[in-house]
């Protein structure tokens, strides 16, 4: 089979930007992976690695100087190459793939993050690719990431968290309803759920599939994208376009900060740089 899309054309110019939804750095490639989800020109699209930015750093710049933006690099996929890369939501890297959900088709795609060939699909009535698909009832995919045990954790409007293991069976449902955003975070092994129905992120111990934490903060009535570092917890506020902090072990919240911009927040990620 063929690549998806050309990759090493680098010199493609970027389509346009619209209705931006999950990011997510590739562990195989370093590489920023971004979802369009504008039902117009569905794609998952790619940005260089933090390497590529650096080399851009001029030799008269200081080390404080910040990167230039990471380029646009390739097309990982589109809808015209895989029918299930239809208004992409969430997105998740693990070992060599990318795996994106869609709110319309209910289900998870893997690609290849370098090819964007479909990953092998559970069962053969399914899309190439897919991995996993909810029903109807489940009113939607979002936010989807892995634990250290390579399961697959997928938040839905109506259903909850669903737990998904290797062979794509569901072992788990958390009643976290309306969930949005989900962050895996392996030091502390808890996975972030957000749900604006309880104007809160939870806290999730993948051990014992238990809810350990709550973070609240006045104002957060929309929490989005989610992401950790250093021990502090950093939620998107989907419509005050603020970034919430919290100590992640004593829950005591750090304040917030604002984010540019006239558009409501979606994600968060830290990237490598």
């Amino acid at each position: 089979m063929k690549p998806a899309v050309d990759f090493n054309n680098t010199d493609a110019e970027p389509p346009k930007l619209r209705e931006l939804r999950g990011t997510v750095e590739s562990q195989h490639t370093g590489e920023l992976y971004v979802a369009n989800a504008w039902k117009g020109a569905s794609a998952i699209l790619v940005f260089e690695a933090c390497s590529g930015a650096l080399q851009k750093r001029s030799k008269k710049r200081t080390p404080n100087t910040p990167l230039p933006p990471r380029a646009f690099h390739r097309v990982l996929a589109t809808q015209a190459s895989n029918a299930a890369v239809y208004h992409p939501y969430g997105l998740a890297s693990h070992q060599q793939n990318v795996y994106a959900s869609s709110q319309d088709s209910n289900a998870v795609v893997g690609l290849n993050s370098i090819t964007g060939l479909p990953v092998p699909s559970k069962t053969e009535n399914l899309t190439k690719g897919v991995i996993f698909a909810a029903s109807v009832d489940a009113g939607g995919l979002r936010g989807v990431a892995f634990d250290d045990n390579g399961r697959l954790f997928a938040a839905t409007r109506n259903a909850g968290v669903m737990v998904v293991e290797k062979s794509g069976r569901i072992s788990h449902h958390i009643p976290i309803m309306d969930s949005i955003g989900v962050n895996y975070s392996p030091q502390e092994r808890l996975m972030f759920v957000g749900s604006p129905n309880e104007k809160s992120v939870f806290a999730l111990d993948v051990d014992g599939m238990k809810i350990v934490k709550t973070y609240t903060a006045e104002g957060m009535a929309h929490p989005a994208g989610i992401t950790s570092f250093g021990g502090v917890l950093y939620v998107a506020g989907h419509d005050t376009r603020l970034v919430y902090k919290w100590e992640i072990e004593s829950m005591e919240f750090l304040g917030s900060f604002a984010v540019g911009g006239g558009d409501a927040l979606e994600d968060l990620n830290l990237g490598s740089c």
